[in-house]
């Protein structure tokens, strides 16, 4: 992640990170980001001190001022994350996504930094330009949204190693989950909720720098599912039938008393459950989606990161 620093909380901290803010030095470039937000709206370069917010809830975050680009822009990858639960852990990530171009050539003119067109990729800003290229093709190097696998053959063809940066991806996907694990697993059983009948689906913005190293930017609670174009309808459509399949939706009688149609099954503990219901789910068809954790070869790794595992982590491990 770039250093990031939450306001009001922080002020102190990071005004003396900027206090010596100059434009021309591109290496103290802090992005301000409103909490809560999305599509974009309120993200703005600090140009001043004077721009740095006192009392409302911002996040200020270390800009990443060389991005590798692509035709001179620079982009970002919008990946599908699901988590079909906390106890115990699973971690999914959809090996297709969109790559999301802005739609001006990068440039770092101080007299440029505002716009929003060179320095942000959300595809909301972007689709309001007059230079916007819209793509509906699945599989051509066009216009300002590609799909994954179209960057990944722009990579082969170029000579530049996807699968090396997609490792490193996966490893910062697997880590923003533990990372959040300690406070999601209290609040489950404060509600008594099952962790088989749970699932997110999260939209992860990953940022590549000219070195091609993996920079997290954000992780969204509600990703788009619209769909703008072809490209859009045969990822997202992918992606959503995808997780029914994994979740294993269970389908409810029609006759307005909606009762499920299979039987539930009884456990003798929430112990049992977790791993007889992630069992089965593993083996359930998973079509795009990857499964990152728990694997047997990665369970030592990782489970150093996890403070409180729990038991129903520690049994499906045994079963892994």
């Amino acid at each position: 992640m770039p250093e990031t620093y939450c306001l009001p909380r922080d002020f102190e901290l990071i005004s003396e990170k900027v206090k010596d803010l100059n434009l021309k030095d591109i290496k103290n470039l802090w992005l301000v980001k409103p909490v809560a937000s999305s599509r974009g709206r309120g993200i703005r370069l600090l140009t001043d001190l004077d721009g740095l917010p006192k009392k409302n809830k911002y996040i200020v975050t270390h800009y990443v001022y060389n991005p590798h680009l692509i035709n001179g822009k620079k982009y970002d990858l919008r990946l599908y994350l699901l988590v079909t639960g906390y106890t115990p852990l699973k971690v999914y990530l959809f090996d297709n996504g969109l790559a999301r171009f802005c739609s001006e050539k990068y440039d770092l003119d101080p007299e440029k930094m505002q716009d929003k067109y060179i320095h942000l990729t959300n595809y909301s800003i972007n689709k309001t330009s007059e230079h916007f290229e819209q793509n509906d093709s699945v599989d051509k190097e066009f216009g300002d949204k590609w799909t994954l696998h179209t960057l990944k053959n722009h990579f082969e063809k170029n000579n530049l190693n996807f699968d090396k940066v997609w490792e490193k991806i996966k490893d910062i996907i697997v880590k923003v989950v533990i990372s959040v694990s300690d406070i999601a697993i209290p609040l489950i059983k404060q509600f008594e909720l099952s962790s088989c009948n749970l699932f997110e689906l999260y939209g992860v913005d990953i940022l590549l720098d000219e070195t091609l190293t993996p920079w997290l930017m954000e992780v969204n609670l509600n990703p788009s599912l619209n769909c703008d174009s072809q490209l859009d309808l045969k990822v997202k459509s992918h992606v959503l039938t995808d997780i029914f399949n994994i979740i294993g939706a269970i389908p409810f009688s029609h006759d307005g008393k909606f009762i499920p149609m299979d039987k539930a099954n009884v456990y003798k503990d929430s112990v049992e459950e977790g791993v007889i219901e992630s069992l089965c789910e593993f083996e359930r068809p998973s079509g795009g989606f990857h499964r990152l954790f728990p694997l047997k070869n990665n369970i030592e790794y990782y489970k150093k990161f996890i403070e409180n595992p729990g038991d129903e982590n520690i049994a499906l491990w045994k079963k892994c």
